[in-house]
């Protein structure tokens, strides 16, 4: 799944909802395409921009085993200053960097907004991998792919 860096270091396009109904099944269509990538891959999630299609959108697994699809995603804050002791070193791939496994630091906990496929906001808090997994796929939107976290080229503000 390796692209080009164009794709994965570009800031996704925000979505809107023009034509509620239309964008709605198109939303619906792009995940559903993206969790069938993601499952054909082995991975715990995806976004859009890992595909071709830059947008702010992204698929994760929940520990439960359900599908999170988040767009226009936003992160409210983390457990607290950048810096120990909220932050958790862990291994992390990614399916852009087929093979790949890097140590990465990320905080333990966070709290965000996400849109869901009507154009609703939802706020959640995760902890644990859940909270990797989505601040990971949160990243792809925002252009930063797991090696500029591996080699502190950027840091959330």
């Amino acid at each position: 799944m390796r692209l080009d860096p164009k794709y994965l270091h570009t800031v996704g396009n925000k979505l809107t909802w023009d034509d509620k109904e239309a964008s709605k099944k198109l939303y619906q269509k792009y995940s559903l395409e993206l969790v069938t990538v993601m499952y054909e891959n082995k991975g715990m999630g995806l976004a859009a921009n890992q595909c071709g299609v830059n947008i702010q959108m992204f698929i994760m697994k929940r520990a439960n085993g359900t599908i999170l699809t988040c767009i226009n995603p936003e992160l409210i804050h983390t457990d607290g200053p950048w810096e120990q002791p909220n932050m958790v070193t862990d291994t992390e791939g990614c399916l852009s960097f087929e093979g790949e496994q890097l140590e990465i630091e990320r905080p333990n906990n966070c709290s965000v907004r996400y849109q869901d496929y009507a154009g609703t906001w939802f706020t959640a808090d995760f902890e644990g991998l859940e909270a990797r997994c989505w601040l990971h796929e949160y990243d792809h939107c925002q252009g930063i792919t797991m090696d500029q976290r591996f080699n502190n080229e950027v840091q959330y503000s």
